[in-house]
């Protein structure tokens, strides 16, 4: 099979595109034939610093397809099924091997590009907010970073759970992250966000914060200053590149609560299927959905990274096979 395969850690251009063996399933597995590849942020962390096992070393978290081969000891899934699919590694390739309890059958009136996205954005989004936010009807949720996928994500879950949303994002992405939920969409680039959120809560401050940027100590302390007393922290992802440290003067006084999220770690759970199949069944419905950028080759595995990585677009970027 064809594969965007890095010998190295670095920038875009160390993606490779070449032949390498099929993945086989192992008993408790199975292999996708891909049809679409979502790209996301975990993808460039990992082609850039996170370890990896060995090199070669085929990147990618999440895609959708038909199910190619299934292992001896699969039940419940079937050859040919339309699913959506999630692994640590090795999505950018025309097949991806998976564990079977990582594997989520898509409704037959969903696209398969809005259901590769789902896995990561939507459940990453729904965990942060619900289970380790636990957001309710009325609260105020900041969402740093609710322009790119899981931000959209969380956007447009929050604010159908009743809840007042705030954003950040480019200048360029406001009009996007208000069509997707967002009541204030602040442009962090021309914006002071503390100022701007001090202002829309009468100082009171937001219910629960969702970070999906990270960045130096100044940075998360003027994150957390946003918050209410006894205000929650879901700390969710490192866009700046930069993993936060929480000081602990800036949480104590406020009473505050801080969850870390890996959805990852959790989707193997009866629980995480059943919230992935409510949101599959209400994206059928058109009740929810990821703004789609731009699609590329997965020959153009490369430039689709550093696309990502230089234009900061709204929502998902796509890979097809």
């Amino acid at each position: 099979m064809k594969a965007a395969v890095i010998h190295e850690q670095g920038g875009p251009d160390v993606l490779v595109y070449e032949e390498i063996p099929d993945p086989r399933p192992a008993d408790d597995e199975v292999v996708l034939d891909v049809s679409v590849i979502s790209l996301e942020g975990g993808d460039l962390l990992n082609r850039r610093i996170l370890p990896v096992e060995k090199f070669p070393h085929v990147i990618g978290y999440a895609a959708a397809g038909h199910i190619a081969e299934i292992g001896k000891k699969v039940t419940g899934l079937n050859v040919g099924q339309r699913v959506a699919a999630f692994n640590f590694s090795g999505s950018h390739a025309e097949k991806f091997r998976a564990p079977a309890n990582y594997v989520f059958p898509v409704p037959l009136g969903l696209d398969l590009e809005i259901a590769a996205t789902f896995p990561v954005a939507y459940g990453t989004a729904g965990w942060a907010l619900f289970e380790a936010g636990g957001l309710k009807r009325g609260e105020t949720v900041f969402i740093q970073g609710a322009s790119g996928g899981v931000g959209t994500a969380a956007a447009q879950l929050a604010s159908a759970a009743g809840a007042i949303v705030i954003g950040t994002g480019l200048a360029k992405a406001c009009g996007v992250m208000r069509a997707n939920g967002c009541d204030h969409a602040i442009a962090h680039d021309r914006q002071d966000f503390a100022q701007e959120i001090a202002t829309i809560t009468k100082g009171r401050g937001v219910d629960l914060i969702v970070d999906l940027v990270g960045g130096d100590a100044a940075m998360v302390s003027k994150l957390i200053s946003t918050a209410a007393y006894r205000g929650r922290l879901a700390v969710v992802g490192l866009a700046s590149g930069e993993a936060p440290s929480v000081a602990f003067w800036d949480i104590v006084p406020k009473n505050m609560t801080i969850h870390g999220v890996l959805f990852g770690a959790e989707m193997h759970s009866r629980q995480a299927h059943a919230m992935m199949d409510d949101y599959f069944k209400r994206a059928t419905l058109g009740e929810l959905t990821m703004t789609i950028d731009r699609r590329f080759a997965l020959a153009d595995a490369a430039a689709a990274h550093r696309y990502v990585e230089e234009k900061r677009p709204a929502g998902r970027v796509l890979i097809i096979p």
